[in-house]
């Protein structure tokens, strides 16, 4: 899947512990999914960083509510953990 990075917002990372798993959420565009689910708002994509697993789910109403696997290239996969690092380094800055 082509994505467009700069359409892409930070939403949250969420560390599970038990599971040894540190997931990022990102708001993305409706254009990702507006075939299968024309009635969402945006999409979120989710990205596991140990295993680099990409999934997307449509959103409406503030939930996600279909998620399915994508695949990505390195490149794009550095670029959202990118994202991240800019949000934390300004959130750090800001604190």
């Amino acid at each position: 899947m082509d994505i467009d990075i700069s359409k892409i917002k930070f939403e949250e990372a969420y560390d599970n512990v038990p599971f040894q798993e540190y997931t990022l959420y990102f708001i993305a565009p409706k254009d990702l999914v507006k075939d299968k689910y024309p009635e969402a708002e945006h999409s979120t994509i989710s990205l596991e960083l140990m295993t680099r697993t990409v999934m997307i789910s449509p959103t409406k109403n503030g939930m996600d509510y279909d998620w399915s696997d994508i695949e990505l290239d390195d490149d794009a996969i550095d670029k959202l953990i990118t994202l991240y690092m800019l949000h934390k380094m300004r959130a750090k800055n800001n604190g």
